[in-house]
Formats: C-alpha cells, sequence, structure tokens
C-alpha cells in the first residue's frame, strides 16, 4: 500500500515535566532553568546551544539525565533528527531505568513516523507505553498507533507485528482489530471471521468487541458470496498479445465456475506490463491488500520467477503459472506450480522415448549455444545415462548460423573414428594402425556415409530446417529427434522431406478435433467474439480450472496446495497435465512424428 504521511499527536508536554527534580539534586540549576525559558519562548536553536555548552563541560555528570532529554526535546522542534537518535542510543546504555525514558521513547515514535518508517514507530510507542508512559502523553500515543494501523500499515505489515512478541499488550490488542478491519475491507472475509472469533475469545472485554462483532457477523453473510483470487499477465507492453489470451482463458473458466458453484469468484487482475519490477509490486499488492490465496501468473518466465521468489515456501499463497517454461521456478516452494511442461522435462521426455520406444543406444547432439539449447541438452544427455544409453558426441553453434561445416566435419570425424575404433577391436585387419590403414581410415571418413542411431536438436525451427538439410548433405543418417521449437508449420514447408519423420517432445498438442476443444473454442467465441490461440488460452483456462476446482473443495491455500499436488493424467484443453512429482512441475509431455506433411502424435 501506499505510504501517505500519517499526522500525528506530537504535543511535546508543558516543559515543567520534563525535569521535575528537587533544585537541591540539580548542581547546575541556572543553566536548566534558562534552556527552560528559551525552549518555552520558541527559541529552539538558542536552547541547544546552552545545553551543548553546558555538555562540554559536565558531559560526564550525573545531572545530563535530566538536562539530555529537555536538548532533546529542542533537537526536534529544530528537525536535527540525525543528532536525536544518536544522543537516545546513548542515553539509553547510559541511563537504563531513567524515568524520562517512557517519554523519550514516545518522542521517537514522532521521529520515526516523521520518516514514514511507521514499523518502528509504532514499536517506539508501544516502548513509551509499556516503560509507563505519563497519562497525557499514553492516550496520544494510544491515538497516533490507531492512526498508523489505520493509514499506513498493510495487513502483512501488522502481521510482522504480531508476531515480533514485543508489544505492549494495549498495543497489540489494537493491531490485531486493525488486521481484521483490513482483511474484511479487502474482501477476505474468511480469514476476518476467524480472526474476529480468535480476538473475541482473547479480548472479552475490549473497547473494540462491538465493531469486531459486526464484521464476525457481516463475516458470515460475505463469506458465502464470494473468493477472490489473483491474476498476473502483461496486458501492456510488448506481450500484451499474449496476456491477452491467458486472461481471456481465466476469465472464461472464472465464468463457467460462477455459473455452477458458490461462493462465487472473484478474479483480480493485474497488469505486470511484462516488466519483473511492476511484477514484484503487483505481487505484493495482491498479497497485502487483496490477501488472495491463489496468483495465477505471471505468464513470462522472468517475471515467473521474481513472483515465485516473492512467495518462496509460502503457507498463505498458491501460484500456478500457465505459461512459463524456465526450468526450477516450481522448485522455489511446494506452492509453486507450473502448467506448461519446462525444458528440462522436454529433454528428458525425447530421450525416455527414443531409448525405450526407438530401441536407440548411442546419439549425437548438435544443440545451439543458448539457455534454451544449455538446458534442453543438458536435460537430454542426463535422461540418456539414466536409462543405459551413450550419447558419444555434442556439437554447439551460434543462434542464426548458416552454414554448419565447421560442426559436421567434426561429427563425421568423431563418428567415423569411433566406428573406426569399434572395427579394430572386432579384429578385422583392414582396420589396423599403421600408416597405410591411416590412409584407408582417411579415405573411410571422406567416403562413406556415418550413422548414428539418433541426432537430439535442440533447436528453433528456423535453425532445425538448416541442420536438417545439412545432415542429408554430410551423409550421416539418423533418427532425427527435436525439440518444442520444432513445432511450427514452419518446419514441415521448410524441412521439406529432411523432416520427415522427424520425432520431437513439445509442451503439448491440442487437439483440435477433441471434444473439449471444440466446447472451449465456441464458449470462447461467445464470451470474446474472437478465435482462441492454442497456446496462451486453453493453458490460462486449465491452470484456472483446476484451481477453481481445488477451492471448490478447500477455500484455503494449504488445500490448494495439496489438492493441486495430487492432479495426475487431467486431460486438459490444453493437453495432459499430471503434478506427479515433488516440484510441483507438469511432467507430461506429447511426442509428435512429422509425418505426410502434418503432426502425428505418437504418445
Amino acid at each position: 500500500m501506499s505510504k501517505t504521511m500519517v499526522c500525528v499527536c506530537i504535543m511535546l508536554c508543558c516543559i515543567s515535566g520534563v525535569s521535575s527534580r528537587p533544585q537541591k539534586e540539580f548542581s547546575h540549576e541556572k543553566t536548566f532553568v534558562r534552556a527552560k525559558q528559551l525552549y518555552s519562548a520558541g527559541k529552539y536553536d538558542s536552547t541547544i546551544v546552552v545545553i551543548r555548552e553546558y555538555l562540554k563541560q559536565h558531559g560526564r555528570e550525573q545531572s545530563t539525565e535530566y538536562i539530555v532529554p529537555l536538548l532533546m526535546e529542542a533537537l526536534i522542534r529544530g528537525n536535527d533528527i540525525s543528532y536525536f537518535k544518536k544522543l537516545l542510543s546513548i542515553y539509553r546504555r547510559k541511563f537504563p531505568k531513567s524515568v524520562f525514558l517512557p517519554r523519550l521513547y514516545y518522542l521517537d515514535g514522532i521521529v520515526k513516523t516523521r520518516e514514514q518508517d511507521y514499523r518502528k514507530a509504532l514499536s517506539a510507542f508501544s516502548a513509551a507505553i509499556n516503560s509507563g508512559l505519563a497519562p497525557e502523553l499514553d492516550s496520544l500515543a494510544i491515538l497516533n498507533i490507531k492512526r498508523i494501523c489505520k493509514q499506513a500499515l498493510s495487513v502483512n505489515e501488522l502481521n510482522k507485528l504480531l508476531h515480533t512478541r514485543t508489544l505492549d499488550p494495549r498495543v497489540t490488542e489494537i493491531v490485531a482489530y486493525y488486521v481484521i478491519a483490513k482483511l474484511y475491507l479487502s474482501g477476505q472475509v474468511a480469514k476476518a471471521k476467524k480472526l474476529s472469533e480468535d480476538f473475541r475469545e482473547r479480548y472479552p472485554r475490549s473497547p473494540y468487541n462491538s465493531r469486531v462483532k459486526k464484521i464476525l457477523s457481516r463475516s458470515k453473510i460475505l463469506q458465502k458470496k464470494n473468493i477472490q483470487i489473483g491474476l498476473l499477465a502483461p496486458i501492456s507492453g510488448d506481450n500484451a498479445d499474449i496476456g491477452k489470451f491467458v486472461v481471456q482463458g481465466v476469465r472464461l473458466a472464472v465464468d463457467n465456475y460462477n455459473k455452477q458453484y458458490k461462493p462465487p469468484i472473484d478474479l483480480v487482475i493485474l497488469d505486470t506490463r511484462g516488466n519483473m519490477v511492476e511484477t514484484a509490486r503487483k505481487v505484493r499488492e495482491l498479497i497485502d491488500e487483496h490477501e488472495v490465496p491463489v496468483i495465477i501468473g505471471p505468464v513470462l518466465s522472468t517475471n515467473a520467477a521474481v513472483a515465485a521468489s516473492a512467495l518462496m515456501n509460502s503457507r498463505d499463497v498458491v501460484m500456478i503459472t500457465p505459461t512459463a517454461t524456465d526450468d526450477g521456478i516450481a522448485r522455489l516452494g511446494e506452492n509453486i506450480f507450473q502448467m506448461n511442461v519446462t525444458l528440462g522435462i522436454l529433454g528428458k521426455r525425447i530421450a525416455r522415448y527414443a531409448v525405450e520406444n526407438l530401441n536407440i543406444r548411442e546419439f549425437g547432439i548438435i544443440a545451439p549455444l543458448t539457455e534454451y539449447g544449455r538446458i534442453l541438452a543438458t536435460n537430454f544427455k542426463k535422461e540418456v545415462d539414466r536409462c543405459g544409453g551413450n550419447v558419444i558426441v555434442e556439437e554447439h553453434f551460434e543462434e542464426g548460423t548458416n552454414d554448419f561445416r565447421i560442426q559436421f566435419e567434426s561429427l563425421r570425424s568423431k563418428l567415423a573414428e569411433r566406428k573406426w575404433e569399434q572395427m579394430a577391436l572386432e579384429g578385422r585387419p583392414e582396420y589396423g594402425r599403421d600408416a597405410r590403414d591411416r590412409r584407408a581410415k582417411d579415405a573411410y571418413l571422406k567416403d562413406s556415409t556415418i550413422q548414428v542411431g539418433g541426432l537430439f536438436i535442440p533447436a528453433e525451427s528456423e535453425d532445425a530446417i538448416k541442420i536438417a538439410s545439412q545432415v542429408y548433405f554430410y551423409r550421416i543418417r539418423s533418427q532425427l529427434l527435436g525439440s518444442n521449437g520444432w513445432h511450427t508449420n514452419a518446419t514441415i514447408i521448410g524441412g521439406k522431406r529432411y523432416v520427415e519423420n522427424a520425432i520431437f517432445s513439445t509442451n503439448f498438442e491440442t487437439d483440435m478435433t477433441n471434444e473439449r476443444w471444440k466446447t472451449f473454442s465456441k464458449q470462447f467465441w461467445d464470451r470474446f467474439r474472437e478465435n482462441p490461440d492454442r497456446v496462451a488460452a486453453p493453458l490460462g483456462f486449465d491452470a484456472a480450472y483446476l484451481t477453481l476446482q481445488a477451492l471448490k473443495d478447500g477455500s484455503d491455500a494449504k488445500s490448494v496446495i495439496s489438492l493441486l499436488h495430487a492432479v495426475k493424467g487431467y486431460h486438459g484443453v490444453s493437453g495432459i497435465i499430471s503434478f506427479d512429482n515433488e516440484e510441483g512441475v507438469n511432467s507430461e509431455a506429447a511426442i509428435l512424428k512429422i509425418s505426410d506433411k502434418k503432426f502425428i502424435r505418437v504418445q
């Protein structure tokens, strides 16, 4: 929430209250009386000068306990905050049992409020009350605490104060009330209801009981009416088109839910602009102001990582991103879920299919020097090794390269060398190691067609097309394996016969002949008067649908976490979804084959 300046009641009480020490116990009464006169006349700079001159000679004497508080009040009037803070720190150590400390804590609260450090201000006022503040200032401290709680602190900040366990009991009661009031006003009636019940039991004689009773009564009624969930998406900016389809998919799911179930769901949609800083701000807004139990989104992987970090291991908020594909986001907490299959899952999935279904044991890799290529290649190798296969050669290229001669010559050389060594180990006499046989080896490398069981090319469509054609040109025979970058009509059109029979893993495959898609597509048109895309809209719809089903059975975050982790083999509009692992990542991926210029799902 925005930090507007809170107007506090300062009222530095009559100076006679600053030091009521008997004159016989004060060795320099003349100096002190002069300082009081200057202060009362509003001459705060002169007051400071008089007392500081005194302290230069008598700063170590006991009398400073009674004159320094007047100096500190003058400093506040003169707005010398830094010197006030320094003196307060020294004074607390030197006079830990001084009768003036409650008043100085109160002044510290005024200072912290001016600086808009409201949590520390509230703690300072609490310390003043707890240590025995004079009645007139006690009432002002309570008034300031109420204003800070009402105007400046969010529910999250107030809760943090409650959990410090250092507040005066009267202050704790006030903070607890405003937590309830703010939750109720933000629409979090379930939490407001529960805390109201706890409050009335804990504070049976509280002056707030009549207000809490009203909140409790109204919460019971409103609890039957609505639940809020958050949605973070780039509604503006470079990725607004993707964000629009995600928002529409989520809205459609919420509309369908609200037609069938009560209480209805209210969707709080906030624009991340595709910006990480804006994402962080909007996450805090959903948590602090709206207190949502679930956040759908963000859409982009970079923004999803920011949001997941802010919600790391929270038991109060669940995050489910429909479209983010970066690995590791869901690992940030058991409350974080990824609908879209990650790159790591895609790499493992195609590797496992190649070994188990195609019976391939030896592989080569040609991957771009990008994060995309690195993640896919790394996970492909790990899974091949786990399944008992072997990646025998790996080459890399700069994305956008046109000439792959260096990569293919290196690939041919390494594969030929391996084949030559295998034949020599088999004892075949024509494959020896003298100079004559080296010439034969060079001839073999130059003239032969080289084979390898599978060639994994984790690249975008443009690069995949170039590499596939050059595989044939450089006389390498292999089963071509790819990633979701291949999943575009451009691959079929541009790749021609070179990509025929290639097999790749992809995030999902929307079956447009499926009844689920037909129903979704019709509802989408009826609601928004346009056709859905095949990626963002169905993923947004499925993310919202699963979340809403979980909310139907339990409105708190803990219930949603448990129910989402139990999802396995759900047939959504976007494909099959399984959160059957500890990370909350969708482990399902489609395996497609290019056949007769079409994408055919083979698994």
